[in-house]
């Protein structure tokens, strides 16, 4: 799958985004970036890969897809040792503000 090239919004201004624009860039994502972000975003601090891709449910090609797109935005580094780091801004957003949305989109049936 070819990923579309996009600019995205630094740290700063990704938190001062809307919900709604920064739901939209969320799902600009792949599916299997989302799943990344979202498995990274239950660990309190950063992840090694063998834990990440379980708990995302990506196959090893997809996980590796997901870790290359990912690496192109400011929200996710790979620290020193390996391990997986997501910016804090990012998974703030995902655990309220995306959790949020989602839950009012189940309630609507959406």
């Amino acid at each position: 799958m070819e990923e579309v090239k996009r600019d995205f919004p630094d740290l700063e201004k990704f938190q001062q985004m809307s919900t709604e624009d920064k739901v939209r860039l969320f799902t600009s994502l792949s599916i299997p970036a989302q799943k990344l972000l979202i498995a990274c975003s239950a660990f309190a601090s950063s992840v090694s890969p063998e834990m990440a891709r379980p708990v995302a449910r990506l196959s090893p090609e997809d996980f590796e897809e997901a870790k290359t797109s990912l690496l192109s935005t400011p929200y996710f580094s790979i620290i020193p040792n390996g391990r997986l780091l997501m910016a804090d801004k990012m998974k703030e957003f995902i655990k309220t503000d995306l959790k949020r949305v989602w839950e009012e989109q189940k309630r609507e049936g959406i």
